[in-house]
């Protein structure tokens, strides 16, 4: 009985972090583009802010949906079943996303061709100083935003924001 309280509190817990990191992710920023996920998802009223009860009420959903069997506590593959779902979600974004940038004909398939020719552009990108070679000071200074698009306008490859 101790153990499924200390899981059932770990994984309330748990439910409240995204929470926590949303609130403080700037008013829920996410980026460039627009609200963060959870946080959009945990605003039931939608106010742009996140009340004691709307995070409570967020956990204790999570929970019950977590909570596959009913039983009022999570077990180790209730929790692992969770995780995977959650991560399964994210990685068909990921890959939808990475589709997008790379099928340049939009056929539905990177061809080789495609592929060659976004490495070829991540290469020019790295390549600082165009001598051919990517030297380890090179991607030190690749880590800034600011000298990212520095080059990426040098090389025409990103538009000007205004």
């Amino acid at each position: 009985m101790k153990r499924s309280l200390l899981i059932a509190a770990l994984v309330a817990g748990v439910a409240a972090v995204p929470v926590v990191h949303a609130i403080a992710d700037k008013g829920g920023r996410h980026g460039m583009h627009g609200p963060h996920p959870i946080f959009t998802a945990v605003d039931a009223d939608k106010d742009g802010k996140i009340s004691k009860a709307e995070a409570t009420a967020f956990g204790d959903a999570r929970f019950a949906k977590t909570d596959a069997d009913g039983d009022g506590a999570l077990s180790r593959a209730e929790m692992e079943a969770e995780m995977l779902a959650r991560f399964k979600e994210r990685l068909q974004d990921r890959l939808d996303h990475r589709l997008e940038r790379l099928d340049e004909n939009k056929d539905g398939v990177v061809s080789k061709a495609e592929a060659d020719a976004m490495a070829e552009r991540r290469f020019a990108r790295m390549d600082r100083n165009d001598d051919g070679v990517i030297e380890k000071n090179e991607i030190g200074r690749m880590k800034g935003k600011h000298g990212m698009r520095k080059h990426m306008h040098r090389h025409g490859e990103m538009k000007k924001d205004g």
